[in-house]
Order: structure tokens, then sequence, then C-alpha cells
């Protein structure tokens, strides 16, 4: 409920940022590595963020990046002359 209510928040200054909320404990279960679509599938790609997002503040980042993606992202990153995932 604290998560659907700091979206809902009527007025902006007390509701939750779009990557804030990705942050969420709510999404954990996208972070972890065993975790399938019901059909068994994998899921899709989750971070590929663009390089703006991975401009936000770095705790965020830290957050949003499952330790199992970030050195995926990292090569990505690095081999095209982007920001790099923190």
């Amino acid at each position: 409920m604290e998560f659907i209510s700091s979206t809902l928040a009527y007025a902006p200054e007390r509701r939750v940022k779009p990557l804030e909320g990705c942050a969420h404990k709510f999404f954990d279960e996208l972070r972890d590595p065993n975790t399938k679509l019901p059909t068994g599938n994998a899921l899709p790609p989750l971070f590929d963020f663009t390089e703006h997002e991975y401009n936000a503040k770095p705790e965020i980042i830290e957050k949003l990046v499952p330790d199992h993606m970030r050195s995926q992202l990292e090569e990505r990153n690095d081999g095209g002359g982007k920001t790099k995932a923190r």
C-alpha cells in the first residue's frame, strides 16, 4: 500500500519520481536473476536505461541495476562511449 500511495499522491512534491519508484522493493523480484515469465521464458530486457537515466542519483542506479546485470551494462556502455552503469 505504501508504494501505491506514493505513486498516487495528489501533490507532485509528495509523489515518488519514476526511477525512484522503479527502485522500490515492490519490484525486487524483477531484479532476481532466477525470475522467469509465467511461460518459463526469460524476462525481456529491463535494464537498458538511457544515458539520461544512468545519470540519476547513484544510490538509485545501485538499487535499479542488479549485480548480475551491472557488468554486462558496463561492457555495453563502454563499447558505445556512453555513460557507464555505476
